[in-house]
């Protein structure tokens, strides 16, 4: 029922299209369904900056969900009209039913009256014979409608109420679930749309910062929220075109059904017509002898949208997120320090499968999630090992954050094999937001409110260059922090001095 549209996307490298590339083709029978909203066509595989893919996932958001949503409509009017033409059906073979009942019972009726008023005027010496016939045979009639009212009934073909039960279903998931699916599209990419909003205002706000060499934002955790955003509102937009498909699957499956209980109801209606000789037509053919209109579900495939041919075309296919390592120096595989033992009393411990990562302004954040830790190891791209790098990260997932230029620890120990560092810093006056409360936490109900997240990060890391490399790099974080704070402090004292002379001048001026 569904023609193939647009591309699915290839990661670079790889040769396969990517997860996100294929679920963005799922909804196939999607066309443009507005003359204002140009296809885009997926000329590329990939984009290269974030703000080229913002662009690209808000103008495929615009495109889809127009599609979405006159689809969506039309399915609907296919499935009302589809249950309107079986309750017809059926109203029909009810209607001769009454009749044929209705009739049968004022036959019987009339000649029940005919008979009271008839006989006691009636010599049936010589009429009682004629009477006999005439009131026998008209009873006979009655009878036989009787009997016609009953085959009218009997003569709904097995399927009916099922298919029209079916196609009830069908109008409620479709106005239900598919409709509160499609809002979910929308408000997830309002979401996006304001993570976009901030994060391009932190990137701002980094930049005048820097001019200034003053401590910059975060802006690669702005980018971390935009992105968790962003793959939500695709994979809403998965879930609501899946159901769309899936509507459309259901709806030509029972439209197939249709067609043929059609030709069952037509079988029945045409036998009972001629059996009962009200088989006329105005024309003088018989209904019987008269080629019967096949119900043509079919007749509506390559229209989806509804619109004019001139403005539908292939949707657009969003293409790869770009990579997230722009403004990461670093990113690793690390072991967190965290409580052992029953509740936590059991001291401190190393949990495999955190991972590090070291900002391009110095940021340093440490990330767990539970359900990474507890998979097991599987296959990235062309069957390569999942790396740190193949991991998306969310901002629930940070355990513990410091800037590593105002850092007032900084230490790397080697203990032979075993690589540990320990970072931390004062508490920060404008700290990232605070981490949600662990479950433990929640079910002794101290833990109903965010608690502040941790300035402090202890990891251990297994690989001996990469140790070496986040040491240096951490170090020339720390000294470039002294270079801030004696600007800062200069900068204060110039402000105080400042101060402090005009405070004099006002105080020596005459009144």
């Amino acid at each position: 029922a569904l023609q193939a549209c647009g591309r699915a996307g290839v990661r670079p490298g790889s040769g396969q299209p990517s997860s996100l590339a294929r679920a963005m083709a799922l909804s196939q029978g999607l066309q443009v369904a507005a003359g204002q909203a140009q296809p885009v066509a997926p000329t590329r595989g990939s984009c290269l900056f974030l703000h080229e893919w913002e662009a690209a996932r808000a103008q495929v958001h615009a495109v889809r969900r127009k599609c979405a949503e006159s689809t969506l409509y039309r399915f609907q009017l296919r499935a009302q009209s589809g249950l309107a033409a079986v309750e017809a059906w059926l109203a029909v073979l009810e209607l001769r039913k009454k009749l044929q009942e209705v009739t049968a019972a004022a036959t019987t009726r009339g000649i029940d009256e005919l008979e009271a008023r008839w006989r006691p005027v009636r010599l049936d010496a010589i009429d009682g014979e004629a009477a006999t016939w005439l009131l026998a045979a008209e009873r006979s009639h009655a009878s036989a409608l009787a009997e016609t009212a009953a085959r009218w009934g009997a003569a709904v073909p097995r399927g009916f109420e099922d298919l029209k039960g079916k196609y009830l279903a069908l109008s409620e998931s479709l106005a239900g679930e598919t409709v509160a699916a499609v809002q979910a599209m929308d408000k997830a990419h309002e979401a996006a749309v304001q993570a976009w909003s901030g994060h391009s205002d932190r990137l701002e706000a980094t930049a005048q910062a820097v001019a200034e060499e003053r401590a910059p934002p975060d802006s690669w955790l702005s980018e971390v929220r935009y992105r968790e955003q962003a793959r939500g509102h695709v994979s809403n937009q998965i879930l609501a075109e899946g159901l769309v498909a899936k509507g459309s699957a259901t709806l030509a499956a029972l439209e197939q059904e249709r067609a043929q209980l059609w030709e069952a109801f037509v079988a029945s209606y045409t036998g009972l017509s001629g059996g009962s000789g009200a088989a006329g037509h105005p024309g003088g053919v018989p209904l019987v002898e008269q080629p019967v209109p096949p119900v043509r579900p079919e007749a509506m495939d390559g229209q989806p949208s509804g619109a004019p041919a001139e403005v539908q075309g292939p949707l657009p296919v969003l293409p790869e997120m770009p990579s997230a390592s722009g403004a990461v120096l670093q990113r690793t595989k690390v072991a967190m320090q965290a409580s052992g033992g029953l509740f936590g009393l059991g001291g401190s411990t190393w949990r495999e499968g955190a991972t590090l990562v070291l900002t391009l302004h110095g940021y340093l954040h440490m990330f767990f999630l539970e359900a990474s830790s507890k998979a097991p190891k599987a296959s990235g791209p062309a069957g390569r090992p999942v790396t740190a790098e193949d991991e998306e990260l969310v901002e629930s997932a940070i355990k513990a954050s410091v800037y590593v230029p105002l850092a007032t620890r900084c230490v790397f120990l080697r203990k032979g094999k075993e690589l540990t560092l320990d970072l931390a810093e004062a508490e920060a006056a404008e700290a990232p937001p605070p981490s949600k409360p662990g479950p433990l936490s929640r079910w002794m109900g101290r833990g109903g409110d965010a608690q502040p997240l941790p300035r402090r990060v202890q990891a251990r890391v297994a690989d001996a260059q990469v140790f070496q490399e986040l040491e240096q790099r951490c170090h020339d974080f720390v000294r470039r922090g002294q270079g801030l704070r004696n600007a800062a402090a200069s900068a204060a004292a110039a402000a105080a001095a400042t101060a402090a002379a005009g405070t004099g001048q006002a105080a020596g001026r005459p009144e």
